[in-house]
């Protein structure tokens, strides 16, 4: 007696279940059709906004970058870029990138923080790049 109980409340809780999943899944698709291009559309919206803001920011941080450093810094500079809380250089020779990462990394650091105080840095990290493909403008 008692499994019987048992197994019809079994099948009672199955149908049930069974009729929640396809009431769901009928609301999903029903509301996907009409928003899909809405979303698409904010979503496309945003990430514009986002890739302006990005080119902006970087355009700041070289800006910085290229205030506090001397001419010949300046000039072998090749990329800035913010990612993780690090300020990625790229400079033209391996040299200035030694003296740089050795010698004058906190000096600089201390001043970008300066110049940027809303940002975050954690460090300075140093690249070595190809100048005539990827200078910067002054």
């Amino acid at each position: 007696m008692a499994t019987d109980e048992l197994q019809l409340a079994n099948e009672r809780l199955l149908r049930r279940r069974a009729e929640l999943l396809a009431t769901k899944r009928r609301d999903i698709t029903a509301l996907g059709s009409p928003l899909s291009p809405l979303l698409k559309q904010s979503l496309t919206a945003w990430r514009q906004e986002r890739r302006r803001c990005r080119v902006d920011e970087i355009d700041a941080y070289t800006a910085a970058w290229l205030r506090i450093n001397e001419a010949t810094v300046r000039d072998a500079t090749v990329k800035v870029i913010y990612r993780n809380g690090f300020l990625t250089i790229t400079v033209a020779n391996p040299t200035l990138k030694t003296e740089l990462a050795s010698f004058l990394a906190e000096p600089l650091l201390a001043n970008l923080r300066q110049e940027l105080p809303a940002v975050n840095l954690r460090g300075l990290k140093f690249k070595c790049g190809v100048k005539e493909q990827l200078k910067i403008k002054n």
